[in-house]
């Protein structure tokens, strides 16, 4: 019954949030995960609500102190949501670019083996089950990007990416690397002459 997903959905996302403020970490990502089928299978449930439930999840996969998996189940929904209801996300206002800050901002923390030259490259992830934040921000900006559109995409990147490409800090030169490389492979078709 659609009263019943609706009531789940804005149910759900009060309860994500208490699970999370008492630290039931495993019952919050579980609760998230469920909000991620949802959101999957049924994102117009969330139209009504759709600003709180974005700047909650923002909130949680912001806070660093949060679990990694909640933070990354969190993105996950946004992700998803993005993917889902393209037009729904562009009209909510500042939430692109919010999105894309917190992905470029999870590209700055990579963790790299000792001996990273000697290890073979992984094999692209298509869901945030990642090791790190850097995977889940590269992954996710991918997303973000192709569900977004291009005009859209670039005048929100362009600023950030210009701004830091030059910065003396290599981890905000390689967020903006990363970051152009993604945008360019998911925005391909409107670059072709």
């Amino acid at each position: 019954d659609h009263r019943d997903l609706h009531s789940f959905a804005t149910g759900g996302s009060s309860d994500l949030a208490g699970a999370l403020q008492t630290g039931k970490y495993t019952g919050a990502k579980e609760l998230g995960i469920a909000l991620c089928d949802l959101v999957e299978a049924a994102p117009r449930v969330f139209r009504q609500h759709t600003q709180s439930v974005l700047e909650g999840m923002m909130k949680i996969a912001s806070s660093m102190e949060v679990d990694q998996h909640c933070r990354y189940m969190a993105i996950e929904f946004m992700l998803s949501y993005c993917e889902a209801e393209p037009k729904t996300i562009r009209k909510v206002q500042g939430f692109a670019k919010a999105l894309f800050d917190l992905l470029f901002r999870y590209l700055q923390n990579p963790q790299f083996d000792a001996n990273w030259h000697l290890v073979p490259d992984d094999t692209e992830e298509e869901d945030l089950e990642a090791s790190d934040d850097f995977e889940v921000g590269a992954s996710g900006l991918d997303r973000w990007a192709r569900s977004l559109k291009s005009k859209h995409v670039q005048s929100i990147a362009a600023t950030v990416v210009a701004q830091n490409i030059v910065s003396t800090d290599w981890r905000l030169r390689l967020a903006s690397c990363v970051s152009i490389t993604y945008i360019t492979e998911a925005c391909s078709h409107d670059f072709r002459p």
